[in-house]
C-alpha cells in the first residue's frame, strides 16, 4: 500500500504498488477482486478505468468500487460506500 485518502466526494482512495510478478491486466484485476471480496456487501459493482497502459513504464490500472445494501436486502439499514483503487507497477 502506497497511500490512502478521502476524496472531496467522500470516496476512500487507495494507492497500491504491484508486487505480484508480471504486471498484466488479468493478474491485477484478479487480485483486486480478491481484495474487494474481503469487504464487499450484498450489492457490489467494480469498474476498471483506463489509467494509461499497464504495459508501458509507469503504467497503472484504476478501479471504482461501489458496495452497499439496498432497501429490503438485509436487516441492516440501506447504505453504501465508494472506493477508488489505483494500482501502479512502480
Amino acid at each position: 500500500m502506497v497511500s490512502t485518502s478521502e476524496d472531496a466526494d467522500s470516496s476512500f482512495e487507495v494507492a497500491l504498488r504491484w508486487t505480484g510478478g508480471e504486471f498484466r491486466q488479468a493478474h491485477v484485476r484478479a487480485a483486486i477482486f480478491v481484495l474487494v471480496g474481503s469487504f464487499a456487501e450484498v450489492s457490489t459493482y467494480v469498474r476498471q478505468r483506463p489509467d494509461g497502459t499497464p504495459h508501458e513504464p509507469g503504467g497503472s490500472l484504476s478501479f471504482d468500487v461501489v458496495t452497499g445494501i439496498l432497501d429490503g436486502e438485509s436487516s441492516f439499514d440501506p447504505h453504501g460506500h465508494t472506493m477508488r483503487i489505483s494500482v501502479s507497477k512502480t
